[in-house]
């Protein structure tokens, strides 16, 4: 009954608009491009916190899934996409069934593309991604083993977000974006002259551009802090400040930069970053069109062309315990905001079988345990043997950029312990999310940092909201 089950949906699968068995090829371990550009992505059903995402029955067994990132499970699963715990045991019997890279990713039809795991052993497995649109909620199935390949399970994840489209540049800072293809970034802050910004001709007037940061005082009071300021005449208009600079993706894959005045959301910027690497020293402006508030504006420049432009790598210096000044003139980002002893971040975490609760507290740092974790910036609770255990010292070790995230790195040296602490900017979230996302080596944690504080200039340098 089992077997003709599977095998009635591998044949739901395998008709309707099929492909030549053609490779949808690999951008990352949850992701993989189609011969049309567009991209089929996981990445929205991935977990980012260090667990599954997914997890489903058949016939006693439990399977756990996660696309992107592993997780552990278990006296048998670390670092995993794709863990079973068979009904033999309920308690602990769990074996790996894939990786976290797939092996390849195949084209089904013009709905599914089948993700291939290996686990190193005999077990591998296929999860069969289908996109559908009407789908609410995302929906996983186990279908147990293959009838044609005894060590092959099948699995299916069916999900609005599974959807083929265009890669999207995914927002690093107010003039950085990532595209999620894997090709590299979009990186304008080569172009930052706050002091001369860019001209662009419009019709009875001037626009001034500079992403990042906006353009200084010496050009009008009226047009601080302003990405796009417009001249005619005597007079200044704000179209967009440089600290509402977001990046969105159109239906036809190009990269738009859009501004607002924060004072009049009427008054808005929308430009067009168009590849061409011809245009390495300075952007070409085109196509300007002006409307009451509103200006349309393409930017050509190699800039646009993701990972194609060279800028001096950014740094950002400790002001102090919490907080650091970005190098490229963008502001500084802090944590003051979130100080608070009294009330740190927790979060608790399973790792090979043994609980933990984290807590974290940065600036002032934090005092659990009594002696164990007494004004520390993290600490770690197991529970099995009850004991508190120091992470960090308040005082961090180095404040580094990668890939546009700022991490914090701390240790303790008495303890013997270190960890790092990823900060990931996000202007929406007003609460923050402390999460453990694993451990690189014996006493190495990682942990990340979802706020609004994370983004450059967002949360106030002397603490007050």
């Amino acid at each position: 009954m089992a077997a003709s089950l599977l095998v009635c949906v591998l044949l739901a699968l395998l008709t309707g608009s099929p492909t030549d068995a053609q490779l949808c090829q690999k951008v990352d371990a949850c992701s993989c491009k189609l011969d049309n550009g567009t991209v089929v992505s996981l990445h929205s059903l991935a977990n980012t916190d260090g667990g599954y995402a997914f997890k489903a029955a058949w016939e006693g067994d439990t399977f756990w899934y996660n696309p992107c990132f592993g997780f552990d499970q278990g006296s048998a699963c670390h670092d995993v996409s794709l863990c079973v715990n068979w009904k033999d045991d309920p308690a602990d019997r769990t074996e790996l069934l894939g990786t976290v890279q797939p092996s390849f990713i195949t084209v089904i039809n013009s709905t599914t593309v089948a993700f291939k795991y290996d686990s190193g052993f005999s077990q591998d497995s296929e999860v069969y991604v289908t996109c559908d649109e009407q789908a609410i909620e995302p929906t996983f199935l186990s279908h147990g083993k293959d009838p044609d390949y005894s060590n092959r399970y099948i699995f299916t994840l069916t999900s609005a977000d599974a959807c083929a489209r265009h890669a999207q540049c995914k927002q690093v800072d107010r003039c950085t974006c990532t595209m999620d293809d894997g090709s590299g970034n979009l990186n304008l802050h080569t172009f930052s002259r706050p002091e001369k910004p860019w001209e662009i001709a419009v019709p009875g007037g001037t626009v001034y551009y500079n992403p990042c940061v906006g353009v200084s005082a010496n050009i009008s009071d009226t047009c601080k802090g302003a990405a796009v300021c417009l001249k005619q005449g005597d007079t200044f208009v704000n179209l967009g400040s440089a600290l509402s600079g977001v990046f969105v993706t159109d239906e036809n894959g190009d990269v738009i930069l859009e501004y607002q005045n924060l004072q009049d959301e009427t008054k808005t910027t929308k430009v067009t970053l168009t590849c061409d690497p011809s245009a390495r020293v300075e952007p070409v402006f085109e196509n300007p069109s002006l409307s009451e508030s509103h200006l349309s504006v393409t930017m050509k420049s190699v800039c646009a062309c993701a990972g194609s432009c060279m800028f001096p790598a950014r740094t950002c210096t400790a002001d102090d315990t919490c907080s650091c000044k970005l190098s490229d003139g963008s502001g500084t980002i802090s944590l003051h905001a979130l100080d608070n002893p009294a009330a740190a971040f927790k979060d608790v975490a399973t790792t090979s079988g043994v609980e933990y609760t984290f807590y974290y507290n940065p600036c002032s740092g934090l005092t659990v345990g009594l002696e164990a974790c007494m004004n520390v910036s993290g600490c770690a609770y197991n529970h099995v043997a009850q004991r508190y255990t120091a992470l960090g010292t308040v005082q961090p070790d180095a404040f580094t950029l990668d890939d546009g995230r700022l991490i914090i790195a701390y240790s303790d040296k008495q303890s013997g312990t270190s960890y790092n602490l990823t900060l990931v900017c996000d202007i929406t979230a007003t609460n923050p999310k402390f999460a453990f996302t694993g451990s690189r080596l014996q006493n190495s944690y990682d942990f990340m940092l979802t706020t609004k504080c994370a983004c450059a200039d967002e949360c106030a340098t002397n603490g007050l909201k």
